[in-house]
């Protein structure tokens, strides 16, 4: 039955739309507006890794702990009953093991300070981490040495860095005009902004590819669940 969540997940379709997947060593981020679906896409991604037995670590700068381990538990509970798992109390539970979530003060803790932190939990658990997830950065603080902080760590550990950020709006080729400093330090970026009756996702930027396409997916504006656009 997992192994039906990870072939049937939308996440490959995903992964097929981004020329394969974001990959070790690279940098993604994602925008939209506040409460869009941010979080939701992250923890996604997350669930994806942690049902393939790999290891994420899931940094949150805006919100408390037991806000992102609700997101994590209600996402995969709606995962599990669209695809009718057997006993997901169990699945969920023995999956939790790969995933590890910080919680930091933006105005307190740098992202250097907090890559130094995940080195420490790293080296002193011997926790082989997959992926990074950095939710709810505040945009106008980063800075260049911030994404060559990022790299290095992504490169170093072999390891992919997602990023979320909350914009206010974006020009035509899908890039908001507060990240747009960035672009040249990000592998992929992927808008999520509502569209008609859904939540659209769009690939802005794929390596050097930075025409606007649609991800043929779609977040429910119910559950939050990725789904395909039909």
């Amino acid at each position: 039955m997992i192994n039906e969540l990870i072939e049937r997940s939308p996440i490959r379709i995903f992964e097929k739309s981004v020329s394969g997947g974001l990959g070790i060593g690279n940098i993604g981020v994602v925008t939209s507006k506040e409460g869009v679906g941010k979080t939701a896409f992250l923890v996604q991604l997350g669930l994806d890794k942690m049902l393939q037995d790999k290891h994420i670590v899931h940094v949150s700068f805006s919100d408390k702990v037991d806000h992102i381990l609700g997101w994590y538990q209600n996402l995969f509970m709606e995962l599990s009953a669209s695809k009718k798992v057997d006993n997901p109390v169990a699945v969920y539970d023995n999956i939790c093991k790969n995933r590890i979530i910080l919680n930091f003060n933006s105005e307190k803790v740098t992202i250097e300070e907090s890559l130094e932190r995940v080195k420490l939990l790293i080296s002193d658990a011997r926790y082989n981490v997959d992926a990074l997830y950095f939710d709810g950065l505040v945009v106008d603080t980063l800075k260049k040495e911030d994404f060559d902080a990022l790299r290095q760590f992504a490169q170093n550990l072999n390891v992919e860095i997602w990023l979320s950020l909350t914009v206010k709006q974006w020009d035509e080729n899908g890039v908001a005009p507060s990240v747009k400093k960035f672009l040249d330090d990000m592998d992929i970026l992927i808008d999520i902004r509502y569209k008609d009756d859904h939540i659209q996702l769009e690939v802005a930027k794929d390596r050097d590819d930075v025409q606007l396409q649609n991800t043929q997916l779609k977040l429910d504006r119910s559950t939050f669940l990725l789904k395909k656009n039909k």
